[in-house]
């Protein structure tokens, strides 16, 4: 991705298929892409993410096609989390969380392949397919993994926050 196009994401001038955009239109009129803290969006620039800390593409269904996961602030001031699946010719849209507007927020991709852990099961993985983590500043990060139609909500604790 071009820097000038990191920096419109950042500044929420997000880069979205028409199809995304006009489904956000109808259903959040006057929505914007979710603000993120200064710091947040220093450390994407300075380790050179391949997304934003609000915006992700990725292949979460594994068919191949670019997916996207944003987050939103609406203008009822409510920050969501939306997956934008492509169909071909449209869009199937999943809503992951629901929060109050929070800047310290923000998105990470897990690759396909990439090593996790399932805090329910208490069993290491590999991602069968990419996922999306919401971080939080203040409360334990969810991961978002599709599996058989729907989107799967784990806690992903980190390492500080596991009892040894």
């Amino acid at each position: 991705m071009p820097p000038f196009a990191f920096v419109a994401l950042l500044a929420g001038a997000a880069i979205l298929p028409p199809g995304v955009t006009s489904e956000l239109d109808s259903r959040y009129p006057g929505w914007q892409m979710a603000p993120v803290a200064p710091q947040i969006t220093a450390w994407f620039r300075e380790y050179r993410f391949q997304f934003a800390p609000n915006l992700v593409t990725g292949d979460f269904d594994g068919d191949g096609k670019t997916d996207y996961v944003l987050q939103i602030q609406t203008k009822e001031r409510q920050q969501i989390l939306i997956a934008f699946l492509d169909r071909g010719r449209k869009f199937e849209t999943h809503i992951l969380a629901s929060d109050p507007p929070d800047p310290f927020s923000y998105l990470l991709r897990m690759d396909k392949g990439s090593k996790d852990f399932d805090f329910t099961t208490l069993r290491p993985f590999r991602h069968p397919v990419d996922a999306v983590d919401l971080m939080y500043f203040e409360r334990t990060p969810l991961t978002f993994m599709y599996r058989k139609g729907v989107f799967r909500k784990m806690l992903s604790p980190a390492d500080e926050e596991i009892e040894k």
